[in-house]
Parts: structure tokens; C-alpha cells; sequence
């Protein structure tokens, strides 16, 4: 799968379980979301201790970097256009923030490459898109 379909999977994923927090009166807690995900991470990719000190810093300015372009993202998606030329632009704004959101994953990945091995790196990765389906499917269920 292209990291462009991973991630429309995450964005989805975080659309979806806002809605559904939003539809049964309850509204979307961040703060646990971001804690539940590094804590899962954490675990599924087996850190030690000595690494998770290295890996939550970097890994919460990344999701606030993110949910800051989520949040954008979202209310350009989410506008009323009227003419041919808002649409373009609209188009030309989402295109700009998923590549800004994929740049902000790989200067990530660098980061973390520069503070843990590979293999964990890797592992980090898929424990991420491993939570999100996880997320997606509960929030499905609902």
C-alpha cells in the first residue's frame, strides 16, 4: 500500500472516531486518544524503558505537529465553495497538507532513527497503523 492510502486510512480513522464519540454525546478526548495510542506503540514494538524516554517526546510533538495540519485539513474538507476557482484552490490546499503531513512523518522517522534502531523504528510504525485500524474498528462497531 502507497504511504498516500495509509494515510487517508489514518485521517479516516480520525474522522471516524471523533464522529463517534460526537454521535453519542460524547466528545472526542484527544489527550486519552494520544495516550491510549503512544502507550499501545509502546508496548506492540516492545520498547525498553531507556528507549520509551527517547520515543514519547518526539512521538507527542509529532501527533500535535499533525493534528494541527489534521485540523486544517478537516475544515478545508468540510467548507461550502461556490465557484470553480475555490474548488481549485480548496484541491490545491488538501494536496499541500497531506504532502506537509507526509513530510512531517519522514522528518520523524529521521528523528527517531537518529535515537533508536531501525528494527524499533519499523516496529513503531506498524504498532501506529496497527492502533488505528484497531481505533477504526471499534469505532465502527459503535
Amino acid at each position: 500500500m502507497t504511504m498516500r492510502k495509509y494515510l487517508c486510512i489514518a485521517l479516516m480513522l480520525l474522522v471516524v472516531a471523533v464522529n463517534s464519540h460526537a454521535q453519542h454525546g460524547k466528545r472526542f478526548d484527544y489527550e486519552k486518544f494520544k495516550t491510549e495510542m503512544i502507550n499501545f506503540i509502546v508496548a506492540e514494538a516492545e520498547l525498553t524503558a531507556a528507549q520509551e524516554q527517547k520515543f514519547r517526546p518526539v512521538c507527542e510533538v509529532m501527533l500535535s505537529q499533525k493534528r494541527t495540519l489534521f485540523k486544517r485539513l478537516r475544515e478545508t474538507n468540510k467548507a461550502t465553495y461556490t465557484t470553480n476557482e475555490e474548488y481549485k484552490n480548496a484541491i490545491r490546499t488538501i494536496d499541500k497538507l497531506e504532502l506537509d503531513m507526509k513530510s512531517l512523518e519522514k522528518t520523524y522517522h529521521n528523528q527517531l532513527l537518529r535515537l533508536l534502531p531501525a528494527n524499533k523504528v519499523f516496529l513503531i510504525m506498524r504498532a501506529e497503523s496497527k492502533f488505528h485500524r484497531q481505533a477504526f474498528r471499534k469505532a465502527a462497531a459503535k
